[in-house]
């Protein structure tokens, strides 16, 4: 019956239906090892030898029928358990699945003919230069086709199993499931597949069509994660020296990709995700290495990106010692460059910031004696935070002095116009850091920093710089739905207060603004006395000297009033 099921049928639906029910019968004779150990190898053969077919939906079917076949490989394959299923296969029934499989490899032309035909999947869109995959092939299949497909694998968990909120690396069409492949047929084969994807990569790797990236990429992915065991010196060279190529590339279209791919290669094993692949650390050494002063500002951007989507998947609280120094390590490259030239490359670096000192301080909570003083919470705190609020006030002076024409000399005017510019983006980048704090909710273990630098978001909403304040009224809004515990709210309270008295009527009229939603959110946690203050601060208001003001807060006063009846 099995035999019958495998007869190649050319009307596609019946193919797929046959497939299926080959598949299904296979996993139905787990339960008798026997059984299942003589048809496991041929059946894996043969769905292996689909992911080229020339119908999309059988395509899809053999990725995931190879997913779930090889997922209970008995051990990770060695170089010398490989040769010996090579050489000795009726020795070990075990490595007879990977003996036929590498055979099938070995084929002259069948892993570029794989990854070619993997490529297909991803569809790129012309109008916006975006990937839009249809996964699954959903664009070429019936509705019948797609239930077939996907009426068992539906139930397997996604991947990441974390939110992915970094916009500079949104939008890829990286497919784990293609990746898994890869991995659990070096596994399963060991180094002849690598050999054989190392062969088949070059070209791939060095294409300039987007979906060859895209399938390079899961590859790749696949290869670091597999933790296979063995002489792996050379391989492991060989894929640090391609990564170092993708961070070097001036291509940027593929960025998503390879950035999903770093990042599936650092993620964590077993069901917790805290023991560390084999390679975690030498894909980190590649991306900590500082690239040459002479590339772009996008590769510079997109390596800082790489480093921020690894540090998110390394677990704060399974941190080796070695994970702790390369905290310490980006964190004073990142606190070094917060005034960089391009604005892409400012952004990239309050994000990576955040994951950074996020993970640092989760770190030194579970182990306060771990990270010393100079890289743990008050080092990089300070460098933060000290001086922002001067900071502030000087942007917000030098923005109203550039509407008056002040008559100076002109070496002195260009020193002051270099150094306010390096002020106002150093600003920027921490308001980038406050904006990937409060979007990432990583904010929870930074609500320290994020009050610290309350009134720099407060005073920079209307400024001669738009950037700056687009980022302020950014930060402002996400700040608005942030709870604040105890003993956090006292800070926040007092921050509040001491805004009142500032000489600039936006400044208070900012105030106005949050303080509404402030009391609507901390209604049930604030004090008598507390809430007492906050009226107090109101009413003070109403006599403002700035007509803008009265009216922010007469408008703030009927709100509040709306929502005590």
């Amino acid at each position: 019956m099995l035999w019958a099921l495998r007869l190649t049928v050319y009307i596609g639906g019946y193919n797929l239906m046959a497939n299926r029910v080959l598949l299904l019968l296979i996993l139905a004779s787990r339960s008798e090892p026997d059984i299942y150990s003589q048809i496991l190898a041929e059946t894996a053969g043969h769905f292996l030898r689909n992911l080229k077919s020339q119908l999309p939906h059988s395509r899809m079917l053999a990725i995931s029928a190879l997913n779930t076949l090889l997922e209970g490989s008995p051990h990770k394959a060695s170089v010398e358990d490989s040769q010996q299923s090579l050489d000795h296969p009726e020795e070990c029934n075990i490595l007879s699945t990977g003996t036929l499989l590498n055979d099938i490899i070995q084929e002259e032309g069948f892993m570029n003919d794989t990854l070619n035909s993997l490529s297909h999947v991803h569809i790129i869109s012309d109008s916006d230069g975006s990937s839009k995959a249809s996964y699954g092939a959903s664009s070429f299949q019936s509705g019948s086709d797609k239930a077939i497909t996907y009426f068992y694998f539906d139930f397997s968990a996604s991947w990441p199993c974390t939110p992915s909120w970094i916009s500079l690396v949104g939008g890829g069409t990286f497919y784990s499931s293609f990746a898994k492949i890869f991995k659990r047929l070096i596994q399963q084969c060991g180094m002849p597949v690598m050999s054989s994807l190392q062969t088949a990569l070059e070209e791939f790797l060095s294409s300039k069509e987007r979906s060859r990236q895209c399938v390079a990429a899961e590859a790749m992915a696949g290869m670091l994660h597999s933790d296979v065991s063995g002489d792996l010196e050379s391989g492991s060279d060989w894929l640090m020296l391609q990564l170092q190529k993708v961070v070097l590339a001036p291509s940027v279209e593929s960025v998503p990709e390879w950035a999903s791919c770093i990042r599936y290669a650092v993620t964590g094993k077993e069901r917790s995700g805290t023991r560390a692949p084999v390679l975690r650390q030498k894909v980190l050494d590649c991306l900590c290495t500082a690239v040459p002063q002479s590339v772009a500002t996008s590769v510079l951007a997109k390596r800082y990106s790489f480093l921020s989507v690894a540090l998110i998947e390394i677990s704060p609280h399974k941190m080796s010692p070695a994970e702790e120094q390369y905290h310490v390590t980006i964190l004073n490259e990142l606190l070094d460059n917060m005034s960089h030239s391009s604005a892409q490359v400012r952004e990239a670096i309050g994000v990576a910031m955040c994951v950074a000192c996020s993970n640092v301080r989760l770190a030194g909570a579970r182990s306060p004696g771990v990270l010393t003083e100079q890289t743990g919470n008050e080092y990089w705190y300070k460098r933060l935070t000290d001086g922002a609020t001067e900071l502030s006030v000087s942007i917000q002076n030098n923005s109203q002095s550039k509407q008056l024409e002040l008559a100076s000399d002109s070496s002195t005017a260009n020193g002051l116009d270099n150094k306010e510019e390096a002020d106002a983006k150093r600003m920027e980048t921490i308001f980038h850091f406050m904006i990937a704090s409060l979007k990432s909710g990583r904010s929870s273990v930074l609500l320290d920093v994020i009050i610290a630098l309350f009134y720099p978001v407060l005073s920079l909403q209307e400024t001669s710089n738009k950037d700056l304040s687009l980022l302020a009224k950014s930060a402002f809004e996400l700040l608005k739905w942030r709870t604040l515990p105890r003993p956090f709210l006292e800070t926040a309270i007092m921050a509040i207060l001491s805004s009142v008295n500032d000489p600039n009527w936006r400044t208070r009229s900012a105030l106005l603004s949050y303080l509404r939603t402030f009391t609507y959110r901390h209604t049930f946690i604030l004090s008598g006395s507390e809430k007492s203050q906050i009226w107090q601060t109101i009413e003070k208001l109403l006599v403002d000297n700035q007509v803008e003001g009265q009216g922010a807060c007469c408008w703030c006063s009927c709100k509040l009033n709306e929502g005590y009846r």
